[in-house]
């Protein structure tokens, strides 16, 4: 007992070697009472350090001598997320949640391996009994950072991941929170931080602030790949870093070292892929992948990156839909329930002109994933894109149904209330304006409240709204003819005929200049009706 404390010790500290020492001499004398602690701790370090031979071994033994311990069940479902094969890491968990339905740790790994695998509405669940069981329990503080930022909060993800590495700071391992436990829960929490510091730096109001926050999530990613220097996904995340200080060599480096750790490692190939794209050296990466595809080809993961690699193109290598769709054909055929070679399909049917195609495939989701709201969501985008508003309006019901917060879903029906009276007026107010409260930097989304407002005779508020929509697009670097179009419209009706001519006025400058660049806004101005409405004032 004394040796087991000893290696504890060693391991909070962050002496994992001598640790993994201690807890070696353990496991080779068999009649020590702590022999199976130790073999979990050997593993759990294994799996810190990138070993998953190592991990795998001690596993194995553990699950030899009992199949059912759960921390070995634990410790495989970790190792099998790090590996992308969620759907047997979900397996174990539900082993282990069977047999001990409120298991702290169970409930934490459960809600992380549903989120990875997209399964979002079953991953909230589980992390909602987490936060009502064990409201103290750090870990359960990751899934919070992850679901603020799906949903466009970066600002407040990066606050929680502020409180959360303060409180780990001064935070004790404990049974269920092991040091290597909390070491993982540190680096993913820098590298959320990180996350969160590029994404406001895409939102920045000018260059010198956007070099600040991404100087912040460089730094962040740094101090998670000296926690974990064996993990390939820091150095991707460095990519990122260096990639939006458009440092492209740089990226290249990072990804190549996070590769020579992990050569089929999901996001290090996604992201060579995106910088493939970016660089014009996409025939190049196409063939390294395929060659990784080729050696393993019972991989569906890899045969699903194929077919992302040729779905991607630029100017100098263009996307080749033919090749993608037979890669991701051949990822289904291998694994029928990877969700995102389905989507991706669907993808490419909608590019390609074949919505009926890409219907299909999102229907299959939603056979085998009945809570997908992203499916339901993005049939109503494609019916509503062929004029099929009935349908649409039901689709976004579905997807509202599932997650009644889906900012998409209420926009767009707010939007049919405006174009196509396919709801009714109360219900288009409360869900734009229930969408602005949730996104109020977002400019789209006020533009539509102030369309609703428009259309419904109330015409102040729709000023309001549509000058919020101009002023944050324009600090955005985002200003379009579209956005002035409306407030011009809602100035003339308001009264204001001055302001209303200025907007229409600045609407026809941006007009002119969107019409001299090579791709156009998805939604195009109506020109002779701004042109109308101006000659009218």
């Amino acid at each position: 007992d004394g040796r087991a404390r000893l290696a504890d010790y060693y391991a909070t500290v962050g002496r994992f070697d001598d640790a993994a020492g201690i807890y070696q001499e353990i496991v080779n004398n068999k009649d020590w009472s702590d022999y199976t602690r130790a073999r979990y701790r050997l593993g759990e370090i294994s799996l810190q350090r990138g070993d998953a031979a190592g991990a795998k071994a001690q596993i194995d033994e553990l699950l030899k001598r009992n199949p059912k311990d759960v921390d070995a069940l634990f410790l495989r479902a970790r190792m099998r997320v790090s590996a992308g094969k969620l759907k047997d890491a979900i397996a174990d968990l539900k082993t282990v949640l069977d047999a001990e339905p409120r298991s702290k740790l169970g409930l934490y790994f459960m809600a992380d391996a549903l989120y990875r695998d997209g399964q979002f509405e079953q991953a909230r669940e589980r992390a909602g009994e987490l936060e009502r069981y064990y409201q103290d329990f750090h870990p359960a503080k990751l899934i919070q950072i992850q679901i603020a930022l799906d949903s466009g909060d970066a600002d407040g993800a990066r606050h929680i991941c502020d409180d959360l590495l303060k409180k780990l700071q001064d935070a004790a391992p404990t049974g269920d929170m092991t040091p290597q436990l909390m070491a993982d829960v540190k680096t993913n929490t820098l590298m959320l931080r990180g996350k969160s510091s590029l994404r406001l730096g895409q939102t920045a109001a000018s260059r010198d602030e956007a070099l600040k926050y991404v100087a912040s999530a460089r730094a962040d990613f740094e101090s998670a790949r000296q926690s974990a220097p064996n993990s390939p996904l820091p150095y991707v995340s460095l990519a990122d870093a260096a990639g939006a200080e458009g440092k492209t060599d740089e990226a290249q480096q990072q990804i190549e070292h996070a590769l020579s750790i992990d050569r089929t490692n999901f996001q290090a190939i996604t992201a060579l892929i995106n910088l493939g794209a970016a660089t014009g050296k996409l025939d190049e990466v196409r063939s390294r992948v395929e060659q990784l595809a080729s050696e393993q080809p019972a991989n569906a993961q890899l045969q699903y990156l194929v077919g992302e690699a040729y779905r991607h193109g630029g100017q100098q290598q263009p996307a080749d839909p033919q090749r993608a769709e037979a890669a991701l054909q051949r990822a289904i055929q291998l694994d029928a329930d990877y969700m995102a070679a389905y989507s991706a399909l669907a993808e490419i049917y909608v590019g390609t002109q074949q919505p009926d195609r890409a219907i299909e495939e999102y229907k299959k989701i939603t056979e085998r994933r009945p809570d997908d709201f992203i499916a339901f969501r993005n049939i109503g985008l494609i019916e509503a894109g062929r004029g099929n508003h009935d349908s649409a309006v039901d689709y976004y019901h579905r997807a509202l149904q599932i997650r009644p917060d889906e900012p998409v879903s209420e926009n767009n029906l707010a939007m049919l209330y405006v174009e196509h009276d396919k709801v009714n007026a109360e219900e288009a107010i409360r869900l734009a304006q229930d969408i602005v409260r949730r996104f109020p930097n977002e400019p789209g989304f006020a533009d539509t409240l102030g369309q609703v407002y428009y259309k419904k005779g109330l015409y102040r508020d729709a000023v309001e709204q549509l000058q919020k929509a101009v002023a944050v697009a324009a600090k955005g670097g985002h200003d379009n003819s579209l956005y002035r179009w409306h407030l011009g419209a809602a100035l003339a009706a308001s009264g204001d005929r001055s302001a209303a001519r200025r907007e229409l006025q600045k609407c026809q400058e941006l007009y002119a200049l969107e019409q001299q660049r090579p791709i156009k806004p998805p939604t195009p101005t109506p020109i002779d009706d701004v042109r109308r409405t101006l000659e009218s004032l």
